[in-house]
């Protein structure tokens, strides 16, 4: 066998393993409530896509030269169907590459081994999924658990924290300052919480203490399930030294 023939047998060899082995997945993946990752997908799309049309181009004119390469006529037929076949190769590569890019959607890491995936986009609005990784190569369709918001914020933060109950909303409480508790949301395709508000208002509630100010204070509730502590300021004429103390509060 011809070192040329060697290569490219090698080379198919590969490129059909790959593919077949990607189309496997999509289809038993599913069964095991599993998806290929991001980079995952792009790579198998591309070989598909990509790859496959333009090695079944390359073969057919390979075999073309081969079969005509002793003759003067053939093969200036063959340079002439090959260089038909480099352009729409070309053109089919760019084609090939906004259908990935239309058909593909990116994860987004939020952290805690959380990714956030665009499942529905339109016009005036976008829908989100949220998934955890599976190893390297997949990744698994979740939904915001307590114990996920938990495992997010404690990779996040480096802390542990336990999720409580209060009234219609769960929160999730630091174990190392059982006074801080967060709340953790999916909104927009990102994890949102609050803990560096939270360890900020619990920071300026020990600084009210240790000061020993006496200006009215409290925690007020935002409306949204979230408290603030707030120093209150009842006559105008205290401005100065409520100005004062407050720049000592935040020192």
């Amino acid at each position: 066998m011809k070192a040329s023939t060697k290569c490219i047998c090698i080379v198919s060899g590969i490129l059909w393993g790959l593919i077949l082995l990607y189309l496997a997945g999509t289809v038993l993946l599913p069964l095991a409530g599993l998806e290929y990752r991001f980079w995952v997908e792009s790579i198998g799309k591309c070989l598909c896509i990509l790859a496959l049309p333009l090695w079944f181009a390359g073969v057919a004119v390979w075999k073309l030269w081969q079969r005509f390469q002793e003759k003067t006529a053939g093969r200036w037929l063959v340079r002439l169907i090959g260089g038909v076949a480099a352009l729409l190769g070309m053109i089919w590569f760019f084609l090939g590459l906004l259908i990935i890019l239309l058909s593909t959607n990116e994860d987004h890491y939020l952290g805690g081994g959380l990714v956030s995936v665009v499942s529905e986009s339109f016009p005036n609005s976008v829908s989100y999924t949220l998934y955890e990784r599976a190893g390297l190569f997949f990744r698994r369709r979740t939904s915001l658990t307590p114990a996920v918001a938990a495992d997010y914020l404690a990779d996040r933060y480096k802390r542990g924290f336990y999720p409580v109950e209060e009234g219609w909303q769960t929160l999730y409480t630091d174990a190392e300052r059982e006074d801080i508790r967060v709340a953790v949301n999916y909104i927009s395709g990102e994890l949102v919480d609050d803990y560096p508000q939270a360890l900020a208002d619990c920071c300026l509630a020990e600084g009210y203490e240790a000061l020993g100010l006496t200006w009215d204070s409290c925690f007020l509730d935002t409306g949204d399930g979230e408290e603030h502590f707030c120093l209150i300021l009842d006559e105008q004429k205290n401005d100065d030294a409520y100005g004062a103390d407050v720049y000592r509060l935040m020192q």
